[in-house]
């Protein structure tokens, strides 16, 4: 047989919540058997991937709170597929939504960016472009004092991942940001 390894003991995990939903029109409540893996195991780090990418409404900003309290090892990977959309939460209209900028300020170690690799020049097939997905992300950073704002964009993926890609150095923080 053949096995899998994974150097940094990360392990990224997709459901099937995607399929269920187009071939039932329907979510079946997963939140109570995602605690169950974040307890399962305390000393992985699980990465909750697409937070602001929501079609349910149900992942709002109060229940990130509740799991980040709650759970030490849940990390949030931030995706906007598009700024404009009225079903994304976090950026709306091209702002951020100020219950959302409060939990990333408030967790500052426990958020990343993250995004598809989705490099269309054009949109196609109810896709956007990857420049209509990387302004959502800039949109958050943006709006984050500035030592948050580079342990979102950079710091804390690295710290995560065990990689230094980006020398902090090279990216001083304002004086007066403290």
């Amino acid at each position: 047989g053949s096995s899998l390894s994974c150097p940094y003991r990360q392990i990224r995990i997709k459901s099937a919540c995607w399929e269920s939903f187009v071939s039932s029109g329907t979510l079946e409540a997963n939140i109570e058997a995602f605690e169950r893996l974040l307890t399962h195991n305390r000393k992985a780090n699980i990465i909750w991937a697409h937070v602001g990418w929501d079609l349910t409404g149900q992942r709002t900003a109060a229940l990130a709170r509740q799991l980040l309290n709650k759970h030490p090892n849940l990390y949030c990977a931030l995706k906007i597929a598009d700024p404009t959309d009225e079903k994304t939460q976090i950026v709306k209209n091209g702002l951020v939504d100020p219950k959302w900028q409060n939990l990333i300020v408030e967790f500052s170690d426990r958020f990343v960016i993250g995004v598809d690799g989705f490099f269309l020049a054009t949109p196609r097939r109810g896709r956007p472009t990857m420049k209509t997905d990387l302004d959502g992300e800039r949109a958050i950073i943006n709006s984050l004092p500035p030592a948050v704002a580079r342990k979102v964009a950079f710091e804390n993926a690295q710290r995560l991942f065990k990689i230094r890609l980006i020398d902090t150095n090279d990216y001083p923080l304002p004086t007066d940001s403290g």
